[in-house]
């Protein structure tokens, strides 16, 4: 079909120099796919160079420990998927014998791979003729084909899949997967006013030819996120300071943070605090403040730097050098800023 010589000649003139094209492998196109869910291509790059050079493969990946894992990770945010990763890696050490699946049931069996990611992995690694529906194809091809309708509806994306089927080439499946999702990374772009001018579809697009390129894509609002308020505490004692483990569910699981209470807490109420873990000497000055938003929630904090002149047997592990953190420590990003307050 002419449009999708169209759209491989595109990819051919324009597509990016990203690291996972390079010498591209099943491995690398997972690890890829797994880091670029929600997050950003310009982002992803420095990390998936540092995950490849210390896990070059699905062997390491799998044996890899969690405290290194969760370190080359963080700033990526969404920890789940490091977690789920190295999960899919042991399932397909013990499972496919060392080999990542090449049809697309077994892929969804992997755990955090969902019907788009195991179809990304599957036409890119594998040239399996399915159709991967992500945030660029949805607003590129609703704009193409005029769809109107909330792109947040699985009828919606199931009658643009059923349309791109249709334009699927039978050759270059890799290709044309990864240019589907280019045009809508750089030229029908998700902020902003998009390059029609530079679009290899914008002869036949629907939005474009009837001026509906702000009003397609509809997309509905998210539910809106609830607001928690807390009181992160930097407790500094000599050259340390004080992190401790989250609890292994939840959000966060397993990372390292700073201590933090529920509410805006004042001086008064955190020193009462710090008493009851026998962290009586202490001097306490306002911090920073800080906002951090995760998809579903938002933290507003306000934040104290406590000095403390003598530490109980009890908590002296629990206090580690700036060097250690930098190095062995996952922080999630939440509590990052605060760290700069005394490096």
């Amino acid at each position: 079909m002419k449009i999708a010589s169209e759209i491989l000649l595109f990819f051919d003139k324009h597509k990016r120099d990203l690291p996972w094209r390079n010498n591209p492998s099943p491995y690398k196109t997972l690890v890829s796919e797994i880091m670029l869910q929600q997050t950003r291509v310009d982002t992803v790059i420095p990390y998936f160079e540092r995950f490849m050079k210390a896990l070059p493969d699905i062997s390491s990946l799998a044996q890899v420990d969690d405290e290194l894992l969760y370190k080359l990770w963080q700033g990526l945010g969404y920890y789940n998927r490091a977690k789920n990763l190295k999960k899919a890696a042991i399932m397909v050490m013990d499972k496919f014998h060392g080999v990542i699946p090449n049809s697309i049931e077994e892929l969804e069996s992997l755990p955090g791979i969902g019907p788009y990611t195991a179809g990304a992995i599957g036409a890119i690694a594998f040239q399996i003729k399915t159709v991967a529906i992500d945030g660029n194809v949805l607003r590129v091809f609703s704009r193409y084909f005029g769809i109107k309708e909330d792109i947040r509806l699985e009828t919606t994306k199931k009658e643009i899949k059923t349309n791109l089927e249709k334009i699927y080439p039978s050759k270059r499946i890799n290709d044309f997967t990864e240019a589907l999702m280019e045009i809508g990374a750089i030229v029908c772009l998700p902020n902003g006013k998009p390059l029609c001018e530079k679009c290899p579809l914008s002869k036949e697009c629907f939005a474009f030819n009837n001026q509906l390129t702000t009003e397609i894509p509809f997309k509905s609002k998210s539910a809106e996120r609830t607001k928690e308020l807390l009181t992160v505490l930097l407790v500094t004692y000599k050259n340390r300071v004080w992190i401790r483990k989250r609890p292994k569910t939840g959000l966060l699981s397993n990372l390292w943070e700073l201590p933090n209470l529920t509410g805006h807490l004042s001086k008064e109420e955190v020193l009462y605090w710090l008493s009851e873990f026998g962290l009586k000497k202490a001097t306490i000055l306002q911090g920073i403040d800080s906002v951090h938003i995760f998809t579903h929630k938002e933290w507003i904090m306000k934040s104290y730097q406590v000095e403390v002149e003598e530490l109980p047997t009890n908590l002296k592990d629990d206090f580690v050098t700036l060097e250690d953190i930098n190095t062995l420590y996952s922080i999630p990003t939440a509590f990052l800023s605060f760290f700069n307050q005394v490096q």
